[in-house]
């Protein structure tokens, strides 16, 4: 598998037709001085990224944050992701001394494996506060990601209960809550939030192929487009086994051939948006196979 070409996605989205993609409802910028606000009264801040898009995955609230809190980043969905770039991507952030752990929240001891790696980073508020000679008091973490990037999943798994809603799809969290896992460690759960606009237009296409944007803002023709011609550049393979042809050149050829594989046809005829949302879902569910949007250099 090779490993994904930076260059050649920007290359791709010059070719894109639509503007910057916009998603922000009026709860994000509550949800957002909520986080403000409450990273006055934690000790650590638990960052969750997804592993295909590390960079654009981060707020860059928290990508420019320089306060003196604890970090430790939790770079998730590793299963969908090419597992060679995600090896790079946790050199890269170790090297710039970013605690971080890349693992699928879904597997049965993510939680576990979590809170293990933030007291052992936390050890540092305890001894202060022995030195004091105060009785250690819990570790207060702030849980912080985008939308859609597992940590409502991550959350009822810290809690043992359903404590948050789990869909997949953008926005489902709504208000910060406190879940104590056990009397070592208290965490704030805050909604996924986004920032008003992106800079970078690669980053909010990143975003939308990911599934952090909900679907009925984005323009999923040129988006399917750019992640076809993303994904042949750079993991041909998928998509032969992905369709079990190569009978397909471009990607009109390819979104038919899509329609053909799974039967979505109307009278005969190869039912065009039935088909371009079935290659959509699958990229995201990683049905498709594991990819990487972005590496580290």
């Amino acid at each position: 598998m090779r490993r994904a070409n930076i260059s050649v996605a920007n290359l791709l989205l010059m070719n894109m037709k639509q503007d910057n993609i916009h998603w922000y409802p009026g709860h994000m910028a509550v949800a957002t001085r909520e986080i403000r606000k409450g990273l006055k009264i934690v000790d650590m801040i638990i960052e969750l990224i997804d592993a295909r898009a590390p960079i654009s995955s981060r707020h860059p609230f928290l990508a420019n944050y320089d306060g003196n809190k604890l970090h430790l980043i939790i770079m998730t969905k590793t299963d969908l992701a090419d597992p060679y770039v995600t090896v790079h991507w946790e050199a890269y952030f170790e090297e710039r001394r970013m605690p971080i752990l890349a693992l699928n929240v879904l597997e049965k001891n993510s939680a576990a494996t979590i809170v293990k790696k933030a007291l052992e980073i936390g050890h540092v508020v305890f001894e202060k506060q022995i030195a004091k000679g105060m009785r250690p008091q819990p570790l207060r973490a702030m849980v912080i990601g985008i939308p859609n990037v597992g940590k409502s999943t991550l959350i009822n798994r810290l809690a043992k209960r359903k404590a948050a809603v789990v869909e997949d799809r953008p926005g489902v969290t709504r208000a910060p809550q406190w879940i104590k896992p056990n009397d070592k460690i208290w965490l704030l759960d805050t909604p996924g939030v986004l920032p008003m606009n992106y800079e970078h237009k690669l980053t909010s296409t990143h975003l939308a192929a990911i599934g952090a944007i909900k679907r009925d803002v984005l323009p999923l023709e040129s988006l399917t487009s750019y992640i076809y011609k993303y994904v042949k550049s750079n993991y041909p393979k998928l998509l032969f086994k992905y369709l079990q042809t190569d009978a397909f050149n471009d990607y009109d050829s390819f979104i038919n051939a899509v329609g053909l594989r799974f039967g979505l046809m109307n009278q005969g005829i190869i039912a065009r948006e039935q088909a371009i949302n079935r290659f959509y879902d699958d990229f995201k569910a990683g049905t498709i196979g594991r990819v990487s949007l972005e590496v580290a250099y």
